[in-house]
């Protein structure tokens, strides 16, 4: 069972019900029956309104709970016959089905932003890592500094640096951001191996000068493509910046 779950619950569950209990005070007063055409927007953009709300505080179960919520509020206090779940005109089925229609899109919409955000986010971290590998500092210094980068980078145990080129056994992370075992690729979707070392190798032109091991037996972690293409960068950084200290 996902940890997070329960934490969730909660919020979905108040998007379903605060659209219903909303729906139930409008449909006591007075100037909302008959609904007129002014009517019908003004609760449409209420009800669309709670639908972002659901969806920015909580995620897209909670848009879609707050979407249902929404249809079933409208449904029962809202439309003709009153308290019942049977819809008599066209004009009701075609207001719940434009609920649902922009409900959805909204959903999406904002975890769409969110996820561009993260994303956003993620960069910019990427990037202040890659700026704190300074040239100065000393070969251990720089293997600590780069390695414990690694190990936040990609959720693992440990990682630390050999000056050999990696066992044939491990995973390397190759060029194209993806995991090779020998001549096979490693899913990388299925998370990190478990049973094997990670290995991201350093380059000097065509010499192997050494390689960052990475170890991660406790958890599986799964990072993405763009994260494993950051730990091949970083790990040339220990050249590139030994390089650059060396330089008149």
């Amino acid at each position: 069972m996902d940890p997070d779950n329960p934490r969730r619950i909660l919020p979905r569950l108040v998007a379903l019900i605060v659209p219903i209990v909303v729906a139930g005070f409008a449909g006591e007063v007075p100037v909302v029956q008959p609904a007129t055409v002014g009517v019908v927007l003004v609760g449409l953009i209420v009800f669309v309104g709670l639908i972002v709300l659901a969806a920015v505080a909580g995620d897209r179960a909670a848009g879609w709970f707050a979407t249902l919520g929404a249809v079933v509020g409208h449904d029962y206090f809202l439309a003709a016959p009153r308290h019942s779940l049977m819809l008599e005109a066209i004009a009701d089925v075609e207001f719940d089905v434009a609920i649902l229609l922009v409900g959805v899109a909204v959903t999406e919409i904002v975890q769409w932003g969110r996820r561009a955000r993260s994303l956003s986010s993620r960069r910019g971290t990427y990037l202040r890592d890659l700026a704190g590998v300074h040239a100065g500092e000393s070969p251990g210094d720089l293997q600590r500094r780069i390695g414990g980068i690694l190990a936040r980078l990609l959720d693992a145990d440990d990682v630390f640096f050999l000056d050999v080129a990696p066992d044939p056994e491990d995973a390397a992370i190759t060029p194209e951001d993806r995991l090779r075992v020998g001549d096979h690729e490693w899913d990388a979707v299925d998370g990190l191996p478990t049973d094997r070392y990670v290995a991201a190798v350093v380059h000097k032109g065509e010499r192997t000068v050494g390689h960052f091991r990475i170890s991660s037996a406790t958890h599986i972690s799964r990072p993405t493509r763009e994260q494993l293409s950051v730990a091949a960068l970083l790990a040339q950084q220990l050249v590139t910046r030994a390089d650059d200290a060396v330089q008149p």
